[in-house]
């Protein structure tokens, strides 16, 4: 689960002054982490926190927009606001849980039976977490098909339906109805 530490209100109002002590920047955030930090002198930028060193009063990081790497004091730090929903991929399970009853999907893993890697596809009919599997209808064959949740490795939701998503392969010369051959936008000239 990702964790959020919003200090946001720690930022100076025109009837307040309020700073950060280094002991609360050094608590609210961690190595790995990104998050919006707001200096004493009024900059803000984005930044992927390297290290902190407590003892040195020091903060290592990079610049997300630059990429230069700084290095910080942080006592120069007033505020921040830490989101690390960025640095944690989607898993299949939340992936699912997303997705709506109906849509159709292309499922790939390493399905019982197969020797490599396969694809199950159809429209999601059920999803069932406490046996770790969910069902497909898939709407060629007008039957259901059972997909262990545990053995997804991949799952496209960019398809409406089956087939492919284009030919295999595109014609080089092709006619136009006024007879001359042409490729992409340039004349046969023979």
């Amino acid at each position: 689960m990702p964790r959020r530490y919003d200090i946001r209100n720690a930022i100076p109002q025109p009837h307040q002054e309020m700073q950060m002590d280094g002991q609360r920047v050094s608590e609210a955030i961690r190595s790995g982490d990104y998050a919006t930090i707001w200096l004493n002198d009024g900059r803000t930028f984005e930044a992927f926190i390297e290290n902190i060193d407590v003892d040195a009063d020091k903060v290592y990081l990079v610049a997300i927009e630059s990429g230069e790497s700084l290095e910080l004091s942080l006592a120069e730090v007033h505020g921040l606001a830490v989101d690390n929903e960025e640095s944690a991929p989607e898993t299949i399970d939340d992936q699912i849980k997303r997705i709506a009853l109906g849509e159709y999907l292309m499922i790939w893993g390493q399905f019982p039976g197969a020797i490599s890697q396969t694809a199950k596809q159809g429209k999601l009919k059920n999803v069932d977490f406490p046996n770790r599997c969910l069902t497909l209808h898939s709407t060629t064959y007008n039957h259901d098909v059972w997909v262990p949740i545990d053995k997804i490795t991949y799952i496209d939701e960019s398809r409406s339906g089956p087939g492919a998503l284009g030919p295999a392969q595109s014609p080089d010369w092709y006619r136009r109805p006024d007879g001359d051959w042409y490729k992409g936008d340039r004349k046969y000239e023979g």
